[in-house]
C-alpha cells in the first residue's frame, strides 16, 4: 500500500510540473530516437519540453526506429502536452525526429 501511495504522489508531482522528467534525451542532428516505451493507453499524456534552438518532431510509433504515423512539430523552446489518442491511434513508442544540423535536448513527462 506504501508503494503505490508513493507511485500517486509520483504522478501528482509530474501532473503539476514539479517532479523531475522521466527522460531527458539528447537528439543528434539528422537523428531519428526511439526515447520511451509503454504499452498504448489512449487517456494517457506525454508532456515534450524542446530545450533546443531547433524545432523537432515527434509522436508515437508502432516501431522503435520509424515512424508508422505522423509526427507532429514542436519548436524550438517549447513545450507540449498531448493525450496518446491525439499523436496516433496506435503506438508504444515516442519517437523524436530531428531533421536539423544542430543536436537539440528533449524532457519527456508521462502523465496518467
Amino acid at each position: 500500500m506504501f508503494n503505490q501511495y508513493n507511485a500517486d504522489r509520483m504522478i501528482d508531482d509530474n501532473a503539476s510540473g514539479t517532479g523531475d522528467p522521466d527522460v531527458t534525451e539528447v537528439i543528434e542532428a539528422g537523428g531519428l530516437e526511439s526515447i520511451f516505451e509503454i504499452d498504448y493507453l489512449a487517456g494517457r499524456s506525454f508532456q515534450l519540453k524542446n530545450k533546443g534552438t531547433v524545432d523537432l518532431s515527434w509522436g508515437l510509433s508502432d516501431a522503435d526506429n520509424a515512424a508508422t504515423n505522423p509526427l507532429l512539430s514542436i519548436a524550438a523552446g517549447a513545450s507540449s502536452t498531448k493525450l496518446s489518442s491525439t499523436l496516433a491511434p496506435s503506438g508504444k513508442f515516442l519517437l523524436v525526429k530531428n531533421t536539423t544540423t544542430s543536436d537539440a535536448t528533449v524532457e519527456l513527462t508521462v502523465l496518467e
